[in-house]
């Protein structure tokens, strides 16, 4: 049994969307469940979703991490899809999801992405690259091979992620905790803890790319605003996730995530002085772990150093040519 957590916050033009694909799956629809967590009452939206099926969560819980935990509390599956509201599954997700998992060791699935419009149609560029063949870490793994995954940001995109139930319990109550970054704590938690991780090279989950994400289409310092503030909340979930995994295998990884996170905290802060050291160490977790981000973002601190306003404005065209091909 699957069971797909789906989770809206104000957010009802797409959910619809969101729900009617995991409907339509190419799977028995007597092996998988929908389970929808949202902050709103809606009438008509209601009624679909009785109508469907669907277990129906209200809560005034803002935060998508305790969404995702109360999902859990009424899940009847053994492996637990996430699904953002805006986002879609293609046809054959769960039917894929389900053949991983018939490894029973497999404790966290990455799958990989499809870019789509508004409308929901197929978009041509790349907000990230899928790998050619899948990934598999386990324990008996070096270090380095974790950078292999994140190089197709297995540590980013809920919607892409899909975990056993029995390790999400293992973790509820500090997951419950967080408020910014939910999928590297998911990913490097599961690296910590879990026997298994795939990132899949089969493209089953559709990235809506639209104007009302987080910082997409917004002037300079309204950018670098939001930006800071999700960034010294994501610095916050990276020390917790330390605290919490930092014992187990692979803790040289999950210390380095909490490092990468300091870098980018420290780079979108106007005010907060670079802890001394912080690039040295940046250079040996990259050394260590190969995570191919933490290159750009020292490069970008040291451009920071002579010129903060250059180093910014470098960053946003960078980000608005990804996801609005925009110069």
């Amino acid at each position: 049994m699957i069971s797909v957590i789906i989770s809206v916050h104000d957010r009802k033009q797409y959910m619809r969307s969101a729900v009617e694909s995991v409907l339509d799956q190419a799977f028995p629809s007597d092996g998988f469940e929908i389970i929808v967590v949202k902050n709103f009452r809606d009438q008509e939206i209601d009624r679909f979703l009785t109508e469907k099926g669907v277990v129906d969560i209200y809560t005034q819980e803002k935060s998508l991490a305790r969404k995702m935990v109360l999902g859990l509390k009424k899940a009847r599956g053994d492996v637990l899809c996430f699904l953002d509201d805006d986002d879609m599954f293609s046809r054959d997700k769960l039917r894929i999801v389900n053949e991983y998992f018939r490894d029973t060791n497999l404790t966290f699935l990455h799958d990989a992405i499809i870019p789509v419009d508004e409308s929901g149609k197929r978009m041509e560029r790349k907000v990230n690259e899928n790998p050619e063949r899948d990934i598999i870490l386990d324990g008996d793994l070096p270090l380095r091979a974790v950078g292999r995954a994140l190089k197709y940001k297995a540590d980013w995109y809920a919607s892409a992620i899909s975990v056993s139930k029995k390790f999400f319990e293992s973790i509820q109550d500090e997951f419950w905790q967080i408020v910014r970054g939910i999928d590297k704590y998911l990913f490097f938690a599961a690296l910590a803890r879990g026997s298994r991780l795939i990132v899949s090279s089969q493209e089953v989950t559709m990235y809506r790319v639209h104007e009302s994400l987080t910082t997409l289409d917004v002037p300079l310092q309204v950018f670098l605003q939001q930006k800071r503030e999700f960034y010294e909340g994501s610095m916050e979930s990276a020390v917790f996730l330390y605290s919490n995994n930092g014992r187990y295998r692979y803790a040289e990884a999950v210390r380095c995530n909490m490092v990468h996170a300091e870098l980018l905290a420290n780079f979108f802060s106007p005010k907060r002085k670079r802890r001394k050291g912080l690039l040295l160490e940046g250079t040996l977790c990259y050394l260590a772990v190969r995570n191919p981000s933490i290159p750009r973002w020292i490069a970008l601190s040291l451009l920071k150093s002579f010129s903060m306003n250059e180093a910014w404005k470098r960053y946003y065209r960078y980000y608005r040519r990804t996801y609005l091909n925009s110069p």
